[in-house]
């Protein structure tokens, strides 16, 4: 009964460590994965990426004016995948929101595969007769 307990600590220990230090059970190869920040100001650049770096794009947005951003194109899903989106609504020093200020969105994007894709979003009202492309943002992203 001693010996499990010594073999079942031994193998928490060794998870613990593992985890710690980034193990994956793929071997732990996580190849690339720099996280690349890109803004407005780079609207119609190229950015480099290699397989398994994240893109993180940040845009300002109001979601109290019914506006968004869509993602209107991604010329090649094999070599940049969407992974996530977010709004992130502005605060005061003290955490409390700041009603009818604008935020800004995230988008999360993986370079998976090398090739190249051109990354479209447009700033709209979604709805049925709403405001539709009042701004637009374009990179291309090549994957080495």
């Amino acid at each position: 009964m001693k010996k499990q307990l010594v073999i079942v600590a031994i193998l928490v220990l060794l998870a613990a460590v593992g985890g710690a230090i980034g193990w994956t059970q793929a071997g732990g190869d996580d190849k690339g994965g720099r996280e690349i920040a890109v803004d407005y100001s780079q609207s119609g650049k190229q950015i480099e990426a290699a397989p398994g770096d994240v893109i993180k794009l940040t845009l300002e947005s109001n979601a109290t004016t019914g506006f968004q951003w869509q993602l209107a194109g991604n010329t090649d899903e094999a070599a940049v995948t969407p992974v996530d989106h977010v709004y992130v609504e502005p605060q005061e020093s003290g955490g409390e929101p700041l009603v009818g200020a604008g935020g800004h969105e995230e988008w999360t994007f993986k370079a998976a595969a090398e090739g190249a894709s051109t990354l479209t979003l447009e700033y709209s009202q979604p709805w049925e007769g709403g405001t539709k492309a009042e701004k637009t943002f374009a990179v291309t992203i090549v994957v080495k």
